[in-house]
């Protein structure tokens, strides 16, 4: 089942947690998800391996331990070539679409210039993810479906 190019059967994160949060510190790992939907699949021009070598595999694991000493983890499921949960919401690159951004787009941040906003542009090698221009309602979907409900999830996170 596909919510617009988004598939809703895979929900955007994992928290893994103690019973009862005993220390202050919440555990993040927004770049290690192994998620490749579908739709990244037929938009992009390269391999799943090369698109996995923009995530930063095994952070997730690193931290696996946090919950049995007190602390929660929340893991990323959708991977970081398709949404990066580590940058501001509009934080894209106008190169990457046909149509003109609303005005309230972060288009100057240096990341997006180096190709790596919240939806990056370039994989880790330096080589262009997409074969072919976005649309703004689809990455406007991707942020509605993965990247607030991650941020939403983190903070109540760490207010709790």
């Amino acid at each position: 089942m596909t919510m617009g190019n988004v598939e809703a059967s895979q929900p955007p994160f994992a928290v893994s947690g103690p019973a009862r949060q005993s220390v202050p510190a919440v555990f993040a790992s927004p770049h290690s998800g192994q998620y490749y939907p579908d739709d990244l699949m037929a938009a992009t021009i390269l391999p799943e391996l090369l698109l996995r070598r923009t995530a930063d595999n095994f952070v997730d694991e690193l931290f696996a331990a946090a919950p049995d000493h007190g602390a929660p983890i929340l893991k990323a499921a959708y991977a970081r070539a398709y949404l990066d949960l580590n940058r501001e919401p509009w934080e894209l690159d106008p190169r990457m679409f046909d149509e003109e951004l609303p005005s309230h787009i972060n288009s100057t941040s240096l990341r997006v210039a180096g190709g790596l906003g919240t939806i990056p542009r370039l994989a880790a090698d330096g080589r262009d993810i997409y074969r072919r221009k976005l649309d703004f309602a689809e990455v406007r979907q991707r942020l509605d479906r993965v990247y607030f409900p991650y941020h939403h999830s983190l903070a109540r996170m760490i207010e709790d």
